[in-house]
């Protein structure tokens, strides 16, 4: 009578090989050389990888002695399927990701991150000089976010304290100065005019711009950024709008929406570490487009906000709670919640976005809008105007003035105790 020999396969579970194991006591010693068969396979696979993702030769052979198998899978693989007669433990795949992923991983490091997906280390980018021109709320955001992200950044602003007040990097004496360092200059200045005198005033940047990558991320118009994208090109500079919806909080958490235009989305390859250490990049099309996209969306900001004062004051006026209203009306439009101390309470610094920025953004999009027929626009633009005239620096929340001058008293005690 011939004895069957059976060989449990530690790769394997002892129920899965189909020997009755009568004796409670073996099951279990089983068992538990299963389990520390898989953990010593689960150590030396992942002490083969740094801590960050790199591959790190085995000691068993150097790299050029373990060829890299061009199809099929690993010998490892081959044995380990031969042994079990089954495709390899589920919990290795987990832990090294899809089988066929698996099979092509060379221990060669080049190898590994052809076929795995990384980020970089900081330090490792292909453009690390930053200058940002322009250091009001956002600009100064920006710069913070750039630094803490890697990059080397140096800030110019045409009030030197503003740009000192940074804290990041060198402060440049001119636009150009900054540009002559850098790889990529960003400019976030308020308005034509600012944007204007930051290219083509004396120390411009275009002094400088020569195989330079260029981003205008200010709201100027499309007008202005085809005046720039013309002096950019007889410079030998390229440049790249990118506009952004969002406003400090969102730089800080890296959730902007960055509009992206240019002429092809290729082009947008040098600058793209950069916007989306800021953000969501989303490429809107050639350049002027998001320039105008942005006119569009901050036209449809200062139309909601404006009537979300209005039906603020007439629910007020007819008995309804404050707070109930606005809590309706940031449901219907959840961007208003950010401003509920300003629309309920009356508390409208420090400003996100200030009136006099929204009205010079109004004035830019009636000028775009021109031929259209856009009633909701022009008079939402009367209604900042009356407002800003009161409240110039204050965020535009203080639309609400345009209805009623003052909160109520008791809701203006509310708004002056401290939380």
């Amino acid at each position: 009578m011939r004895m069957r020999i059976w060989r449990p396969c530690l790769l394997c579970s002892p129920r899965s090989s189909g020997f009755p194991l009568r004796s409670s006591f073996l099951a279990m010693a089983l068992r538990a050389a299963a389990r520390s068969s898989r953990s010593r396979l689960a150590i030396t696979a992942s002490s083969r990888r740094s801590p960050l993702g790199r591959s790190r030769p085995s000691k068993r052979a150097p790299p050029s002695a373990r060829p890299f198998p061009s199809t099929g899978s690993s010998s490892r693989s081959r044995a380990r399927s031969s042994v079990c007669g089954t495709d390899r433990d589920p919990r290795w795949s987990s832990m090294h990701g899809p089988s066929s992923s698996r099979s092509r991983r060379s221990s060669d490091p080049s190898s590994f991150h052809a076929s795995f997906s990384y980020p970089p280390p900081k330090g490792e980018r292909t453009m690390t000089k930053v200058a940002v021109l322009g250091t009001g709320r956002m600009g100064r955001a920006i710069a913070r976010r750039l630094q803490a992200g890697g990059f080397q950044v140096s800030v110019w602003d045409r009030t030197r304290s503003k740009a000192e007040a940074v804290g990041v990097g060198l402060v440049a004496d001119s636009p150009a100065a900054a540009t002559r360092e850098a790889e990529v200059v960003i400019t976030m200045v308020t308005g034509p005019s600012a944007v204007r005198q930051v290219y083509f005033g004396p120390g411009g940047v275009f002094e400088a711009a020569s195989r330079k990558t260029i981003i205008e991320m200010s709201t100027a118009g499309p007008r202005v950024v085809q005046e720039l994208a013309a002096a950019a090109r007889q410079n030998g500079a390229k440049l790249i709008e990118a506009p952004v919806m969002g406003s400090v909080p969102a730089v800080n958490s890296g959730t902007l929406v960055v509009l992206a235009g240019a002429p092809r989305v290729e082009d947008l390859e040098p600058a793209r570490p950069i916007l989306e250490q800021l953000g969501e990049i989303q490429y809107v099309g050639d350049l002027g487009s998001a320039a105008a996209l942005k006119l569009v969306a901050n036209s449809f900001l200062a139309i909601v906000s404006a009537g979300a004062a209005e039906l603020m004051a007439a629910g007020t006026l007819h008995g309804l709670d404050p707070d109930k209203v606005f809590w309706v009306l940031a449901r219907v439009a959840p961007g208003l919640k950010a401003r509920e101390a300003g629309f309920v309470k009356h508390v409208h610094e420090p400003a996100m976005f200030a009136m006099r920025d929204m009205l010079k953004d109004l004035d830019l999009g009636l000028s775009l809008y021109s031929g259209s027929t856009v009633p909701l626009t022009s008079l939402t633009r009367e209604l900042f105007a009356k407002a800003e005239s009161q409240a110039p620096v204050e965020d535009i929340s203080a639309i609400v003035r345009a209805y009623s001058p003052s909160p109520p008293p008791e809701r203006q005690n509310e708004a002056s105790s401290p939380r």
